[in-house]
């Protein structure tokens, strides 16, 4: 009998293959996943903005009200809520935009979802990182440790960022 734990288990078995052919694909120049630094940025935009969103909200809110209300009864609410939204929107347009343009459909479709999840994944090594530089318990080899680490996550960022590589560098956005 097939549970949802081996379900769950098959498609995270599936996106860890596909992101690592996708990762050999960029090594070896087969795929364009990233164009340029703003391909990754708005890649990076899709974590990014909702996160910052929360915390503008959350900054001006302090604790006087409900998130929810706060959001849908006050314009300034609705406006910066509405103005996360409609970049993160824009991010998904943009991001599956370059992913086909630089490739084709199908595969575009493909790496389009991959970089969705690659910037997550971005995002979370980034804050990880960081969180790891500033611990209280700080010394010497940690930052050593750091640098290394730092040093592999340019050189993955930098494997994926192929589309001077594959001669897709141009300067449409």
């Amino acid at each position: 009998m097939i549970t949802e734990e081996m379900m769950l288990r098959t498609w995270l078995l599936l996106a860890v293959s596909s992101l690592i052919l996708l990762f050999v694909s960029a090594y070896f120049n087969k795929v364009t996943v990233y164009r340029n630094y703003n391909d990754l940025g708005w890649s990076l935009s899709l974590t990014y903005t909702p996160i910052l969103t929360y915390f503008i909200l959350g900054f001006i809110l302090q604790n006087d009200a409900e998130l929810s209300a706060f959001i849908s009864e006050t314009t300034i609410g609705m406006s910066i809520f509405a103005t996360g939204a409609v970049i993160t929107i824009i991010s998904i347009f943009k991001i599956y935009n370059n992913s086909i343009r630089d490739n084709n459909l199908l595969l575009g479709i493909f790496i389009g979802t991959g970089k969705i999840i690659i910037a997550a994944i971005i995002s979370a090594l980034a804050i990880s990182l960081i969180r790891y530089l500033f611990r209280d318990d700080r010394k010497l080899g940690h930052v050593a440790i750091f640098a290394m680490l730092f040093g592999i996550f340019t050189w993955f960022i930098n494997t994926l960022i192929n589309g001077d590589r594959m001669g897709k560098v141009d300067n449409y956005e």
